[in-house]
């Protein structure tokens, strides 16, 4: 689910950003400053809807002969809403609940390879909270326009 802030976000872009990851979630990309959003659809078994949300507290360039390299660390949370039957649990999890938050930390490195164009790769390990304990892992390349 990225903005880079300070030198990548000057070459003509504005600071926010949208696009597409592949990964775990595959769904639109949002960012906007150092906040970014990851909404996905999985039509894997009844189908979920995964809203994830991460702040980068550390976004630094990384130095070396690639310009407009960046790593990034930070907090996130997922919010996901199973839909499947009252009758049955998600699949994988024990709880009957539809509804499941957790939290994870990001890190990621992103480039903008041409202005207002950026590549990303992020990995999340995290874990459920609610409803039951269990594991959350995020993660993906990307690509985003920045307006």
């Amino acid at each position: 689910m990225i903005l880079l802030s300070g030198t990548a976000s000057a070459q003509g872009a504005g600071n926010f950003g949208a696009g597409f990851v592949l990964g775990a979630p595959t769904g639109l990309s949002f960012a906007l400053g150092n906040v970014q959003l990851t909404v996905a659809y999985s039509f894997l078994d009844s189908g979920s809807l995964l809203v994830v949300g991460d702040y980068k507290v550390l976004n630094q360039a990384i130095t070396g002969e690639v310009k407009n390299l960046n790593w990034y660390l930070g907090p996130g949370m997922a919010l996901e809403v199973f839909f499947t039957g009252a009758d049955a649990p998600p699949k994988g999890r024990a709880d009957k609940s539809n509804l499941w938050l957790g939290a994870h930390v990001i890190v990621g490195a992103s480039w903008v390879f041409v202005p207002r164009w950026e590549l990303f790769l992020e990995l999340g390990p995290g874990v459920y909270l609610f409803p039951a304990v269990n594991f959350l892992g995020t993660g993906g390349l990307g690509i985003r326009f920045y307006f």
